[in-house]
């Protein structure tokens, strides 16, 4: 995401966690989910943070894939929803 905010941030911090479950019951030794935290420094001096999610396991859908993009900023917010474009 540093590519998004144009040299605007720069990441300070990334925590990352994964949950296993689905991958391991068919003989697979990888996590299901993903998700990673970034606490992000603005040119500022402000803080912000983002949360990025990816997991190869879902329910059955409408789609092959859902692909969603959602910002929350201090003038608006942006929610793109990749997979019904």
């Amino acid at each position: 995401c540093e590519w998004a905010t144009l040299g605007r941030a720069k990441p300070l911090s990334v925590t990352a966690i994964g949950s296993c479950g689905v991958a391991h019951s068919q003989g697979i030794e990888t996590e299901d989910t993903i998700t990673l935290t970034v606490q992000w420094l603005n040119k500022d001096g402000t803080t912000g943070h983002s949360v990025h999610t990816s997991s190869w396991c879902a329910p059955k859908s409408d789609v092959h894939s859902q692909q969603r993009f959602f910002y929350m900023g201090t003038k608006g917010e942006i929610n793109v929803d990749q997979a019904h474009r």
